[in-house]
C-alpha cells in the first residue's frame, strides 16, 4: 500500500500494487446507495460475505493514470490576420477528490474547530456525513479531460504611413477553458490525489512586435 489519502492527521494509504492489476489502483471500499443513488454513510459492500466490513472488503477500483492522451494544433491565416489555438487532454484517467473527502464531517467539529469555523465545500452537505470517509469510492471520480492551452489572434501590418515600418499585433490568452465532469478546482493532478492543488490562472497577453 502507499500513496496517503491526505497530508494531515488521519491520513491512510490510498493505492496498492497488485498482480494483474494496473501499477498504483486505488484500493478502496465500495460505497452503498439508497434507492435516490445517495451515499449511505457508512455503508460499504461486504465483498466477501462474511458479514463484516473490514480490510478483507477493500477492492480495485480504476487508477490515474490515462488511456489515451492527446493534443491539438492548428493555425489558420486570412489576409493580414492569423489565428491559433492548442490543447492538450486525456481520457480515462481517474482522480481521488480528497479535498471532498478530507472536509466531508458535517458534526460540531467538523464545522467549528480550534476556535474558528472551518470552510466546507457543498458535497459536505450534499452527503450531509457526520465524519470522514475517506476509503470510500465515492471519491473517485473520472477526471478526462480536454484543456484549451493558449489561443491567439493577431495582425501583420506593413509600410505604416508609407514608411518601411511594419510588425504584427496579437492577443493571447491561455488556459481559458477545461471541459471536464470532475468535480474538483482542476482534473490535470500529479498522482491523481487531490489535495491541495493550487489552480493554473487564466493569463491575458497582448503584444506588439515592430520591424524597422
Amino acid at each position: 500500500r502507499f500513496q496517503k489519502t491526505s497530508d494531515g492527521d488521519g491520513a491512510t494509504d490510498l493505492k496498492a500494487h497488485a498482480v494483474n492489476q494496473a501499477a498504483g489502483m486505488y484500493y478502496v471500499f465500495q460505497q452503498v446507495y439508497d434507492e435516490d443513488g445517495n451515499p449511505i454513510e457508512g455503508a460499504f459492500i461486504d465483498r466477501n460475505g462474511d458479514g463484516q466490513i473490514n480490510e478483507s472488503d477493500l477492492y480495485f477500483y480504476h487508477n490515474a493514470d490515462p488511456d489515451v492522451t492527446f493534443g491539438i494544433a492548428s493555425k489558420w491565416q486570412y489576409k493580414q490576420f492569423d489565428f491559433s489555438i492548442t490543447g492538450h487532454g486525456s481520457f480515462g484517467n481517474w482522480n481521488y477528490y480528497g479535498v471532498a473527502a478530507n472536509g466531508a464531517a458535517t458534526n460540531a467539529q467538523g464545522i467549528y474547530s480550534a476556535g474558528a469555523l472551518n470552510n466546507k465545500l457543498q458535497s459536505a452537505f450534499d452527503t450531509n456525513w457526520q465524519q470522514t470517509w475517506p476509503l470510500s469510492d465515492y471519491y473517485i471520480q473520472n477526471a478526462s479531460f480536454f484543456r484549451i492551452d493558449n489561443i491567439t489572434l493577431g495582425c501583420s501590418f506593413s509600410n505604416v504611413f508609407g514608411s518601411k515600418l511594419g510588425g504584427r499585433v496579437y492577443a493571447t490568452v491561455q488556459n481559458p477553458f477545461v471541459f471536464t465532469k470532475y468535480d474538483g478546482l482542476d482534473p490535470e493532478i500529479s498522482g491523481g490525489v487531490d489535495n491541495s492543488f493550487y489552480p493554473r490562472p487564466v493569463t491575458y497577453l497582448l503584444g506588439l512586435h515592430l520591424n524597422f
